[in-house]
């Protein structure tokens, strides 16, 4: 899917910042670096954006781009939900 760019250095330093953990997702004619680390947003059941997700484009020299998406605040709530309740971690009572 990286058409020869799996040892560009953004590449690279995606794939070293996922610590090895991500998938490459098509959408029509984009193509998207998505990190598992952190899951999807929002409700996971319905959602296929991930909370770090990151548009790779060639800029008009051809030249790899690394777009962050922008996320909707509000689709951090549940994330941040999920997370405050891994850190409190099981309650025995």
């Amino acid at each position: 899917m990286l058409n020869g760019k799996e040892n560009h250095p953004l590449i690279m330093r995606l794939i070293k910042l996922s610590e090895n953990w991500y998938t490459l997702q098509k959408v029509g004619d984009e193509l998207y670096f998505n990190d598992l680390r952190f899951g999807l947003l929002g409700d996971e059941s319905s959602s296929t954006t991930f909370v770090f997700r990151y548009l790779l484009e060639n800029d008009n020299n051809g030249d790899l781009k690394v777009i962050q998406s922008a996320q909707n605040p509000k689709d951090i709530k549940p994330v941040l939900k999920q997370l405050w309740q891994r850190i409190l971690g099981n309650k025995f009572f």
